[in-house]
């Protein structure tokens, strides 16, 4: 029962890191950043909404431009490409029958 709940546990904890961090760390840190910004600023309410949207806005525009740049970058040299191992992915043909591998 208890290794259940640990695994369960686990398993929770995995799925909320991959929702929140995901695949942009960086991001998340900066809206925690931004986040906490605007709770220092909380006493000075305008100033608190304003630093909000906008430091999340920026982040996210800096996010998709460094996306962006790295998916115009040529491939490197031998191939490999965006899987990493030199060959050519082909795509899937239809389905793939019982004893006869994709070729």
């Amino acid at each position: 029962m208890t290794a259940a709940l640990g695994a369960a546990a686990r398993a929770f904890g995995r799925f909320w890191w991959e929702f929140l961090v995901g695949d942009t760390p960086g991001l998340s840190v900066v809206v925690l950043v931004a986040v906490a910004a605007a709770f220092v600023l909380r006493p000075y309410r305008v100033a608190a909404v304003v630093v909000l949207p906008v430091l999340t806005a920026t982040a996210l525009c800096a996010s998709v431009a460094r996306s962006v740049s790295r998916r115009r970058t040529p491939p490197a040299p031998g191939g490999g490409g965006r899987h990493g191992h030199g060959r050519r992915v082909r795509p899937l043909r239809g389905p793939v029958r019982p004893g006869r591998r994709g070729r």
